[in-house]
């Protein structure tokens, strides 16, 4: 992605009001399987502000949060500070990011859901 990329997703995060509600699969994921599913490491990636993130850490997972747009992220972590939620919110260019952990890191939950 380009700087021009970042400009578009920062616009878009800036004017936009998102609901808490994270994505419809993610919901019924915890909907059919919430009571069997144990806490562990999730990954957010393309995380915009975060609906999905603080979805994940309000039920115990240690959750990495990944998007372009520092605007997007800025309001993660806001939300998540009024929670008091703890996410780890990283700033990168989806194409060019080499993934946190080590190569045998396991991930409990990887999602990139977008529901539009």
């Amino acid at each position: 992605m380009t700087k021009a990329d970042q400009n578009k997703w920062d616009t878009l995060h800036a004017g936009r009001r998102e609901e808490d509600k994270p994505s419809v699969f993610l919901q019924l994921v915890f909907e059919q399987f919430g009571s069997i599913l144990p806490p562990g490491k999730a990954l957010d990636i393309a995380c915009g502000r975060g609906r999905n993130s603080l979805f994940l850490a309000q039920r115990g997972f240690d959750v990495i949060a990944i998007d372009i747009s520092p605007v997007a992220l800025a309001e993660g972590r806001r939300r998540a500070a009024e929670k008091s939620l703890s996410i780890s919110w990283h700033q990168a260019d989806l194409e060019q990011i080499e993934l946190p952990g080590r190569p045998t890191t396991s991930w409990s939950i990887s999602i990139t859901c977008k529901d539009r």
